[in-house]
């Protein structure tokens, strides 16, 4: 009887590594990094987000900017929409129901809002952004 339970239970795990060693994503990603700017000034809090526009290409992916910089994995390879937040402090305090932070504001230019359509390629590994507002 122990050994039918122990057949059952190593049948089980293999199988079980078998499908998740096997079942890929199915598409194929890569890593980007890069620098966020905003009028040449290198932006230091916000986030880009990765949205595949073709919904068979994977799934979106947020980076965090942190001085300037971000780092990004699984990125799907093919068409992407980057949408980019951008934020700066404006130098006063807020109290929002009782605590009191920092105030910020977006500062992502006005045709940026929507975000921009790109072409991520396999060999792709560095992407720098600029975004120039009127």
């Amino acid at each position: 009887m122990l050994s039918r339970w122990n057949f059952r239970f190593a049948s089980l795990s293999c199988l079980c590594l078998a499908v998740m060693a096997g079942c890929g994503t199915g598409y194929q990603t890569v890593s980007l990094e890069g620098e966020l700017r905003i009028d040449g000034k290198l932006v230091e809090v916000g986030g880009i987000t990765f949205s595949p526009l073709d919904s068979e290409q994977g799934r979106g992916v947020y980076a965090p900017v942190v001085k300037g910089h971000y780092s990004a994995e699984s990125i799907p390879v093919g068409n992407v929409r980057a949408t980019f937040l951008a934020l700066e402090g404006t130098g006063r305090q807020v109290t929002i129901m009782g605590k009191t932070s920092p105030e910020s504001r977006i500062i992502v230019p006005p045709n940026y809002l929507t975000g921009i359509d790109l072409k991520i390629g396999p060999e792709d590994k560095l992407r720098d952004f600029d975004l120039t507002g009127p």
